[in-house]
């Protein structure tokens, strides 16, 4: 499948409503298929998505363009087992390999494979930069922030893999997408188990 319709929209941070919303156009290039994510750098105007083909794209968004794709399925350096999250920080591009259980980090400008973090061997974790189902991934503050399904916890790390903290969240089921508003300090966190979004202090849960 490819995305039919494209939409900007902006809500009230208050009361969640729609306040205003528009139709904007279609970004369907023909390799694209199941586009599951995305995030964008906004020099170039790119946007990067990432595809439950095992494929991630960075695509022109003025033209829809596909600048280069990046992945295949299986667990070597640069190949994907459903990519999930993605996030783009500091030139690079930081993608969650969901049931390899691992991050990759991508050159944003060459989609040149630079390093990964997680166990060797593709295993799950739970150590310092180690996951187990790691969904999602959001940049704030010069940070990633990840979450791990199966971990129930979020890992915030330095784009050079300090682990800066751990928020560990004991009632949630499934960890999925994140956001966070570094200059109120505070994360959201979908639990699509629950079907709740969790607001956390980012200091700690």
């Amino acid at each position: 499948r490819t995305p039919r319709q494209s939409f900007m929209v902006r809500f009230d941070a208050t009361t969640g409503a729609i306040t205003a919303g528009a139709w904007v156009r279609t970004i369907a290039p023909p390799v694209m298929r199941e586009p599951v994510t995305c995030c964008f750098d906004a020099t170039p105007l790119t946007a990067w998505v990432a595809c439950n083909d095992d494929k991630v794209h960075a695509i022109d968004l003025p033209t829809g363009t596909v600048h280069f794709t990046i992945g295949a399925f299986g667990g070597a350096s640069g190949a994907f087992h459903r990519p999930a999250g993605i996030a783009f920080l500091n030139h690079e591009v930081f993608v969650c390999d969901l049931h390899n259980h691992r991050v990759q980090i991508f050159c944003a400008v060459s989609g040149r494979y630079l390093r990964k973090w997680g166990r060797r061997g593709g295993r799950s974790g739970r150590g310092h930069r180690e996951f187990n189902l790691p969904w999602g991934i959001c940049a704030a503050g010069g940070l990633l922030y990840i979450t791990e399904c199966a971990n129930r916890r979020i890992q915030v790390i330095t784009p050079g893999g300090v682990v800066v903290h751990t928020i560990t969240l004991a009632r949630a089921v499934q960890l999925g997408g994140i956001s966070v508003d570094a200059a109120a300090g505070v994360v959201y966190v979908a639990d699509a188990q629950k079907g709740q979004i969790h607001v956390l202090d980012r200091r700690g849960g």
